[in-house]
C-alpha cells in the first residue's frame, strides 16, 4: 500500500506517552514549585506567576485537544487514502471485465466461423491467418491478467471453466461444439465457456 499511496502518515504518540495519572501528579508538582517561588517573589510577583501558571494550564489543555483532533484528521486521511486505492483497483477491474465481456460475442463468431472455411489454399491462409491473431490477442490480454478459454472439439469436458449446454451419460464427455468463448480475469472464471457434449 506504501508503494501505491502518496500519502504516508506516521502518528507520534510521545506527546500521549504519559498516563493522564502522571499528567496530573507533574502538573501539581509544577503548581507547588511555582507557589513556593511566588511567596518568595513578593504578592505583586505571586499574582502574575500565578496567572501565568494557569493559562499556562489553559494552553496545556487546548494542545491536548488540537493533537487529539490532528490524530484523528491523520487517522481519516490514512483511512481515506487506503479506501481510495480499493476503489481504483475495483474500477480497473470493472473496466477489464466489460471490455472483455463485449469482445467475447466477437471472438465466438470468428471461433464459430472455422468449420464453414472452404479446403482451398486461399480460405485456410485466411484461416490461419485469423487464428493467429486470436492468438496473438490472447497472448496480449494475458499481460493484464486476462485469458479466453477458448476449448478445442474433442477436449474433455471441464467443468470449472465450461458450461454445458446439453445432458450427457458419459462417464468421460468430451466437447462436441462450442456455443461461446468463456473469459478468466485475475484468476477468476468471469464467464465459463458454453460448449455441447
Amino acid at each position: 500500500m506504501n508503494n501505491n499511496s502518496d500519502i504516508d502518515f506516521k502518528i507520534n504518540d510521545t506527546i500521549d506517552s504519559n498516563t493522564e495519572e502522571n499528567k496530573v501528579e507533574f502538573e501539581s508538582n509544577n503548581i507547588s514549585e511555582i507557589k513556593k517561588e511566588a511567596i518568595q517573589a513578593g504578592p505583586d510577583d505571586s499574582v502574575i506567576i500565578l496567572n501565568l501558571t494557569e493559562e499556562n494550564l489553559k494552553l496545556n489543555k487546548k494542545l491536548e485537544v488540537i493533537n487529539e483532533k490532528m490524530y484523528r484528521i491523520a487517522a481519516d486521511a490514512q483511512n481515506s487514502s487506503k479506501q481510495n486505492i480499493i476503489d481504483i483497483e475495483n474500477a480497473k477491474k470493472n473496466a477489464k471485465k466489460q471490455v472483455v465481456k463485449n469482445l467475447i460475442p466477437f471472438l465466438t463468431s470468428l471461433q464459430l466461423s472455422f468449420p464453414y472455411y472452404s479446403d482451398d489454399d486461399n480460405s485456410q491462409k485466411l484461416l490461419t491467418q485469423i487464428k493467429n491473431s486470436i492468438t496473438k490477442l490472447n497472448n496480449d490480454f494475458e499481460s493484464l491478467n486476462i485469458s479466453f478459454i477458448i476449448p478445442q472439439i474433442g477436449e474433455d469436458y471441464n467443468p470449472s471453466i465450461m458450461l454445458p449446454l446439453s445432458p450427457t451419460l458419459d462417464e468421460n464427455p468430451k466437447v462436441k461444439n462450442i456455443a461461446s468463448i468463456g473469459c478468466i480475469i485475475d484468476q477468476t472464471v468471469v464467464q465459463p465457456s458454453s460448449v455441447l457434449l
